[in-house]
């Protein structure tokens, strides 16, 4: 009995395992329909039935309210019939005897169901889902200005946030309802996008404030008395030309987003402001001092001025704030004071001057009134000049103007080869003596010309050789302080002896200066006595008037050695040529010009359309 009973269980294993070596095993589904006991053919046959649903529209898709019909192979979905027999086949097969047996007992009595094995193509559902976004999207509408045709003006297009399907989760919920055959719509899920420039409200106010008026840039002037006047319009740009000097420019945020922001176009303005940096003049003039040997102070004698500069940079930044503000756009351009190196402030202590270096002095009694007016009024202009370390002197431009308005008279000069009337006649007396105090110094002299003939006025002092003619721009008289402290030039006019002294004060680095007396070699004798008739008609009959005076050509040389204990510093050689120099003498009607001498006639009456009348003529008599 017992044997009869253990057989038993076995043999109907043994033929359920016969039975359904072929076929798929009860309690199998696919897609709720039973496929248990079925053939590999006949499994095929179904899965090639249930395939058929993903060829015809039986996917339903929501947008945005909107439900379109799909099939399935619209996102690339399809059903592999082999792999489903594959599958089918493979339950209740898997593992050792017990592990089948257990298989099969479970879905014998529980059941399972396979579903189709669906392949899906996923570039194709993506591609599907972004042309199903491009037909539903609403795009974003960032904020925006632009200018109204008619009114003129500036007027901002409002931001719009965009709707955009979420194309990542629709993809994932359209494969989740293929593979389960979902019925229902599928919803796809949706995302609002924010503008990127939520707002253009404060650039539209700022671009408004900009175009509303006519921009006028005002130039300060001043009198000749450097008191300021009222302002002159230098520049005005309309408002309709002032949207070429601004633009709307886009700038991030912290918060992610971007704003707009209204620039204006500095580099063009500032194009128009750089024509009136000379209209705006001041000279930056330092303070003028002299030295107290005593208590080793600076006095000052003439306070320094600073100078004005158009403040380019304080302008635009000026302009710039007034654009972006109602009202009125009127701007005065902003000048800045540049102060003198040298304050009123400074100390002999800051510049290093703790003596006297050295002195020269020249002589010139005998000279007109007008001639010894004109050198006292330059010799003024170098009374407390500071010359910096290193920096060389121009005489010249100390000197400044030399007109009738800056205060000088008409006086005898040297022009060419003749001594005529001309503005500043005794200028050369200055530069002759600075140089002379140049030389007693030590300094390098870099420019120097002698006069044309000699002066006796320039040889009383150190002797002949020793001038230094200057005319400006052409000739000038220049020396460096090549010490490391700063130099002090004092000049003094002594009316009563009719001098005049340069004082150079600083701090000796014990140089040594040695001059030698002048050398006088090669001299030409003058030409007999030049009469002239009076070209002004001033002398009275029979009246004669000397104009020049005789002197001797000659080539007049002197040296210069410099020397620091054992050092040489400077060692050279000045020499001057001078042209031979007659009498001269003018005169009235019905004079008689003395025999030996001779007389200067005018040329003919030249042609007006002709060249300027040449110099007279010059015949002797007998």
């Amino acid at each position: 009995m017992l044997v009869s009973l253990v057989v038993t269980p076995v043999a109907a294993v043994v033929y359920h395992h016969v039975a359904y070596q072929d076929r798929v095993y009860p309690g199998v589904f696919l897609n709720g329909r039973d496929i248990g006991g079925k053939t590999v053919a006949q499994v095929f046959t179904v899965a090639i039935e249930q395939g058929n649903y993903y060829e015809g529209q039986n996917l339903k898709i929501d947008v945005g309210g909107q439900v379109k019909n799909y099939s399935p192979t619209a996102f690339g979905s399809h059903i592999d019939p082999a792999a489903v027999v594959r599958h089918a086949f493979k339950i209740g097969r898997n593992g050792d005897w017990q592990n089948m047996l257990r298989e099969r007992a479970l879905v014998y009595w529980f059941g399972v169901d396979i579903g189709s094995t669906v392949y899906m193509d996923e570039a194709a559902a993506v591609a599907r889902v972004r042309q199903i976004a491009a037909e539903f999207d609403q795009p974003v509408v960032d904020a925006s200005l632009k200018k109204d045709d008619v009114s003129g003006k500036i007027q901002e297009t409002q931001a719009q946030a965009g709707v955009t399907i979420d194309q990542a989760a629709a993809v994932q919920a359209i494969e989740a309802a293929i593979r389960t055959r979902q019925a229902a719509p599928i919803v796809l899920p949706t995302l609002m996008v924010a503008p990127r420039i939520p707002s253009a409200s404060k650039a539209a106010i700022e671009l408004a404030y900009i175009l509303s008026e006519d921009l006028v840039v005002m130039l300060p002037v001043w009198n000749q008395k450097d008191q300021p006047q009222e302002p002159v319009e230098a520049f005005r740009i309309s408002h309709e030309q002032l949207a070429r000097y601004a633009s709307v420019v886009e700038e991030k945020i912290p918060d992610g987003t971007v704003t707009l922001r209204v620039m204006v176009n500095d580099e063009s303005i500032r194009a128009l402001l750089q024509p009136f940096s000379s209209s705006i003049t001041g000279t930056v003039e330092n303070a003028h001092f002299t030295f107290d040997e005593a208590s080793k102070n600076l006095k000052v004698v003439k306070p320094g001025r600073p100078g004005r500069a158009i403040d380019i940079d304080a302008t635009l930044k000026v302009i710039e704030q007034n654009l972006r503000s109602p009202g009125p756009h009127k701007v005065t351009i902003a000048v800045k004071q540049i102060q003198p190196p040298f304050s009123d402030s400074v100390t002999a202590a800051e510049l290093g001057i703790t003596q006297l270096i050295t002195q020269a002095t020249t002589y010139f009694r005998g000279s007109s009134a007008a001639r010894i007016a004109n050198v006292k009024l330059a010799a003024l202009r170098f009374h407390g000049v500071i010359v910096p370390p290193g920096e060389i002197f121009s005489f010249n431009q100390y000197l400044g103007n030399v007109s009738k308005e800056d205060g000088f008279e008409e006086g005898l000069i040297i022009v060419g080869n003749r001594t005529e009337k001309g503005v500043g006649g005794g200028v050369c007396q200055v530069s002759t003596t600075a140089f002379q105090a140049a030389l007693r110094a030590g300094f390098p002299i870099i420019e120097r010309y002698p006069h044309g003939y000699r002066v006796s006025y320039y040889e009383n002092g150190m002797g002949a050789g020793y001038d230094a003619a200057v005319f400006t721009p052409v000739a000038d008289m220049k020396f460096r302080n090549d010490t490391k402290t700063h130099l002090l030039i004092e000049s003094y006019f002594d009316p009563a002896e009719v001098t005049l002294t340069f004082k150079f004060f600083g701090t000796s680095d014990g140089r040594v200066v040695m001059i030698s007396q002048p050398s006088i070699m090669k001299v030409v004798p003058h030409a007999p006595d030049l009469y002239e008739p009076d070209p002004d008609n001033q002398l009275a009959p029979g009246e004669v008037k000397q104009v020049e005076h005789a002197v001797d050509g000659a080539t007049i040389t002197f040296t210069r050695k410099v020397t620091r204990g054992d050092s040489v510093l400077i060692n050279e050689a000045f020499t001057s040529r001078y042209v031979p120099w007659r009498n001269v003498y003018r005169f009235g009607p019905d004079f008689v010009v003395p025999e030996g001498s001779e007389l200067a006639t005018p040329e003919p009456t030249p042609d007006p359309a002709a060249a300027p009348t040449p110099d007279l003529a010059v015949v002797p008599v007998p």
